[in-house]
Order: structure tokens, then sequence, then C-alpha cells
């Protein structure tokens, strides 16, 4: 993902990661998340491991933990993580059993 910069005081900020700058430049956003590419493979990863699982998910209980652990995420954006492990739309990974949070925090 390429920084989109507004102006922000003497400087630009990134409205995708946040970045202040004294110029603005084109460069990845640090905290974007994983490429498209990769969040591709991460998908195709993940829904091949639901699929062997049997499409196995949790329960609503656990579920609902699930979610609320992630609202409060610093790597949650919009209905996405962005940990670059994972690039995950999360109410569906969050219910397949199979799967578990890149970072462990599930």
């Amino acid at each position: 993902m390429k920084c989109m910069y507004e102006k922000h005081g003497d400087g630009f900020k990134c409205v995708n990661c946040g970045v202040i700058k004294k110029v603005e430049s084109r460069r990845n956003c640090t905290s974007g998340g994983p490429s498209v590419t990769q969040m591709a493979k991460n998908f195709a990863k993940a829904a091949g491991n639901y699929i062997k699982s049997g499409g196995e998910n949790v329960t609503e209980e656990e579920h609902k933990k699930r979610l609320s652990v992630c609202s409060t995420c610093e790597f949650k954006k919009g209905p996405r993580c962005i940990h670059s492990k994972c690039g995950c739309f999360i109410e569906v990974k969050a219910k397949w059993a199979s799967e578990h949070c890149p970072i462990d925090k599930w």
C-alpha cells in the first residue's frame, strides 16, 4: 500500500499509517497491512486449513470472545486485521476453529 499524505502542520501525515514527514514522499506504509498478494496467500492457507478440518466453527460464545479481543487490538483496521502475517476479515477468521490470531491473542 502506498502512503497517501495530507497537509499536517508544517509537514505531511499519511492517511493510511499515520507517519508524519517534513516532505511528502511515496513509500510503502509501515502499518497498512500485508500486500494484496500476501493477503490472498494467507486466505488460501486459512481456507485450506478450514476445509481440512471439516469446516468446523467455534461456538458462538468463543466467536464473541475472539471478536471482543480483536475490537481493541492495535492491528484492527475496519473489518480487517492489518498485522503483516494476516490481513484477514476478522469476522470470518474468528469463527473458524482451525484458525488462530497471528500474535496469539486467541
